[in-house]
Formats: C-alpha cells, structure tokens, sequence
C-alpha cells in the first residue's frame, strides 16, 4: 500500500499528449523510454498500439523499431494490437515464416480458443459488464472499434483508465 504511482501517470499524461500531437513512436522514445523497466517497457508498447490503431503490422514493426528492449516491447504491443484488432489483421507473410515446430501458430489459435471456452464456461454465472454497446455505456461511436483499456495494471498498481473515443485521436485519462 501507498505505492507511489506518479510515475504511471505521467506515463498516461505523455501517451495522451503524443497521440494528441500525433508524434510517432520513434519520437515518443525518448520520453517513454525503451528499456527493461516495466515503466518504460509497458507504456511504450502501449503508445505503439494507439499510434497504429487500424494496423498491426505497422503497430508491431514501430515497436521493434525502437530498439532498446525491442522483444518484450514488440511482444506487448502485438498482444495489444491482436487483442483489438483480431487474429485477421496477423499479416499472412508473417505466420507462414513461424518456424516453431511445437507452438505452431494453428496450435496457439487452438489453445486461445480453448482458454477463453474455459474462461467464459468459469464466468459464465457473473454478468458481463461489457453486454452493453458503446453507446449504452455512454461512448462515443466512431468507424472502428473502441478501444478501452480499463484500469490496466502496471507492476501491481492500477494504473488511470484509457479511453480512445474517436478517430480524432481524442483520449480521455481518467
């Protein structure tokens, strides 16, 4: 308890700003940072994914990009950007040079879908908060898909909730 959180905020208030500014990630790294901590790790990918909200292909490749811890930041920001843009935006060039031979990529989408039969079997008896649409909940409609990311947690401190509301690239920090 009384974890000092200020860091992350000011992470949330940099990330708002350079989306605002339109700043690309390459720029953005010298204030996030590129490196190992959490607090510069996990805001940058975060800020790759909201810089390149339509392409995963473009969100991911800003992140590697950067330098710096380039696999953990990479990682993040494709688990992000696959989170909200679905499996159908995996550039098709990328999956068939995948050379595991164990966590094939068909087996991982396996594996996927069998966690979350598993999850939503587990939750099934707690409503949903998210059954309602957007504008039941009060956002804004816009031509894609909100994007949200409710009280995410940073090294075990809830961080400020980030709300993408248009295609202005307008973000409220609440």
């Amino acid at each position: 308890m009384g974890r000092d959180t200020s860091i992350y905020k000011k992470a949330l208030a940099r990330i708002s700003e350079g989306i605002s500014k339109q700043v690309p990630p390459s720029k953005m790294v010298q204030l996030l940072g590129n490196g190992i901590k959490v607090q510069e790790a996990v805001p940058m990918a975060i800020y790759c994914f909201l810089a390149n909200p339509n392409s995963f292909e473009k969100a991911v490749e800003s992140a590697i990009f950067l330098g710096g811890d380039t696999d953990t930041i990479g990682s993040m920001t494709g688990a992000i950007s696959g989170a909200a843009l679905g499996q159908k935006q995996i550039p098709e060039k990328w999956l068939r040079r995948v050379t595991e031979s164990v966590y094939t990529p068909d087996k991982v989408r396996q594996l996927a879908f069998d966690l979350y039969r598993k999850g939503k079997r587990q939750n099934s008896a707690r409503p949903d908060p998210y059954s309602q649409t957007s504008a039941e909940r009060g956002i804004p409609e816009s031509p894609h898909r909100a994007i949200e990311i409710q009280s995410f947690q940073v090294d075990g401190v809830f961080a400020s909730e980030v709300l993408r509301t248009s295609t202005e690239r307008n973000f409220s920090i609440r």
